[in-house]
């Protein structure tokens, strides 16, 4: 399908797996039993219905395209390929054609099966190849009938089997254009869009680790990722819409077998020079404050993505957050994200102000006071249904802790003259002995929401609402040596990217997750078994920069865990 199908949105590929040693049978890779399991119909198809009565009624669309791929992957040889074609304007129908190698008795079965038009009619022919019609009708005499209606666009399901090959679309040109001879192209003829001649492609397949058994997936994010950035929301829309992964060109991935569970790789391909030159001086930019136009503003990438600033990874195990279902931390140029912020914008502009009306300068008692490194941590916290909430917090590292300490104190007393912030305490009712948690709260001029900032030893926080920074300052309070010294499985990931620099590591353990899709299922008389899916999510995330482009590139090591 590389060199068959012009110009498709995504292509998705499982590698073969080679023959065993029984008459030459394949063996099912760990990627493919993985995929095969039914358990994915519980986290992904079902779980949300899992308490309710409706649990009961017919199946919804997820799971039954689940069960579908499911059944290819047991009937097949590993090889497997998707090419997502189109997406049809009005009602989001996605345009597939899917090729699955079968194993041979496996295909003469379903050449009977079509022979016999049980399954299938007749549809057309192809050069030197007939494709079948699939009957979705309800079952007439034992035998399904052919709908009367003519089906609309995307609608009519298509087949063929070439050798081995099972052939399945709802996109009849595509299948037209895949069997149909392809005329040689010559000078006077036009280049064909195919994957395999895309120069995007081309750059990026041979930085993608796949073996035998591997999935790999590539897409045209340019085209793709507008549609679904449309319908994303909840944890997913937050983490794309202000990270800068939505303004990807392409995007790649692949998923292998590890020696612990699985490794999986995804590369994110940008236009221009994502994050600018690390250490370089302030450009274009506000020279009293310190605030940088930024990158983003030169190269069109906004979001954290293009204000990363790579150091060691050992730097930035200590302020991964815990808790929940785990967190993410990246090391960033916080100016540069709070310059191509509108609200941050604003916030600097107000505070610069109360400085000069005070009669400080926010300069000297602000921006000098910071260090030249900041960290976006993020928590995740989920339900049943996945991973439902977010929290940020940004941590500015101080030149010491007195810098840190006489900062808070000058925001604290220019905010509350200028009447434009004011503290709020809060006691920890389960230790009295431990100090009030004191959090400044800043409100923007320009009605923008407000901001909460704290300090602890050298680092100042700021998070996006009171609650938030404060549950960050309590854990901070509450175990601050379980951030530096994590589990065995932590730090053994983290010895293996050694001292390369990085942007930033996060830790996604799924345990909680399984708990309570497990306990929706509990009085329906069906117990999940979620054992064999990797629960355990380690790994980090760097950025390539090579001419006028950039990679993203994440790293992730997953396992079924302890």
């Amino acid at each position: 399908m590389l060199d068959g199908v012009e110009a498709p949105l995504a292509y998705l590929c499982l590698e073969a797996t080679p023959p065993g040693d029984e008459a030459a049978k394949p063996v099912a890779g760990t990627v493919q039993r993985l995929l095969a399991d039914p358990s994915f119909d519980v986290l992904f198809g079902n779980a949300a219905a899992a308490s309710d009565a409706s649990r009961d009624s017919a199946p919804n669309p997820a799971s039954n395209a689940l069960a579908l791929v499911r059944g290819l992957l047991a009937r097949s040889t590993g090889g497997l390929e998707i090419v997502l074609t189109g997406v049809l304007p009005n009602a989001g129908q996605p345009l597939l054609l899917l090729r699955a190698r079968l194993q041979r008795p496996e295909a003469e079965r379903l050449q009977t099966v079509l022979a016999s038009g049980e399954l299938a009619a007749p549809e057309r022919s192809i050069g030197a190849q007939q494709t079948y019609r699939l009957l979705d009708g309800r079952p007439v005499d034992g035998r399904r009938s052919d709908p009367v209606a003519t089906p609309g666009p995307g609608q009519r399901i298509e087949l063929a089997l070439v050798g081995t090959d099972l052939l399945v679309g709802n996109d009849g040109a595509a299948m037209q254009e895949l069997l149909a001879p392809v005329a040689p192209v010559t000078s006077a003829s036009p280049t064909r869009t195919v994957l395999s001649a895309d120069p995007s492609f081309r750059a990026l397949k041979p930085q993608l680790p796949v073996s035998p058994g591997s999935l790999w997936v590539y897409t045209d994010w340019r085209r793709l990722g507008a549609r679904i950035q449309a319908d994303l929301g909840g944890v997913t829309g937050a983490l794309v819409g202000s990270s800068g992964l939505g303004q990807a060109r392409s995007v790649m991935a692949s998923v292998s077998s590890a020696q612990s569970g699985l490794a999986a790789t995804l590369l994110l391909e940008f236009d221009g020079q994502l994050g600018g030159e690390v250490g370089g001086e302030v450009a274009d930019g506000d020279r009293r404050t310190g605030v940088r136009n930024g990158p983003a503003d030169a190269i069109g990438v906004d979001g954290w993505l293009a204000a990363v600033r790579p150091i060691a990874a050992r730097s930035l195990l200590g302020e991964l957050p815990v808790g929940g279902l785990g967190g993410l931390v990246l090391s960033v140029d916080l100016a540069a994200i709070a310059q191509s912020s509108h609200e941050g914008q604003h916030l600097l502009h107000d505070l610069e102000q109360a400085f000069d009306s005070y009669g400080l300068d926010f300069r000297r008692n602000v921006v000098d006071r910071l260090g030249e490194r900041g960290t976006v941590q993020l928590q995740i916290s989920g339900d049943a249904v996945g991973a439902r909430q977010i929290a940020s917090v940004y941590s500015l590292r101080a030149k010491n802790r007195k810098a840190a300490g006489d900062l808070f104190a000058d925001l604290r007393r220019v905010c509350e003259a200028e009447q434009l912030g004011r503290m709020v305490a809060l006691k920890d009712a389960k230790d009295q002995a431990r100090r009030a948690i004191e959090v400044l709260q800043i409100d923007s001029r320009r009605h923008g929401p407000a901001v909460g900032v704290a300090v602890i030893d050298d680092a100042v926080l700021v998070g996006p609402d009171v609650e938030t920074l404060v549950g960050f300052v309590d854990e901070l309070r509450r175990a601050p040596k379980a951030r530096a010294k994590r589990d065995p499985a932590v730090a053994a990931a983290v010895q293996t990217i050694g001292g390369e620099s990085i942007a930033g590591l996060f830790d996604v353990d799924l345990q909680p997750w399984f708990e309570l899709v497990a306990a929706a299922f509990a009085g329906s008389g069906t117990k999940p078994d979620l054992s064999a899916l990797p629960r355990r999510h380690f790994g980090h995330l760097d950025v390539q920069r090579e001419g006028d482009k950039s990679v993203v590139r994440v790293r992730v090591l997953s396992s079924r865990g302890a």
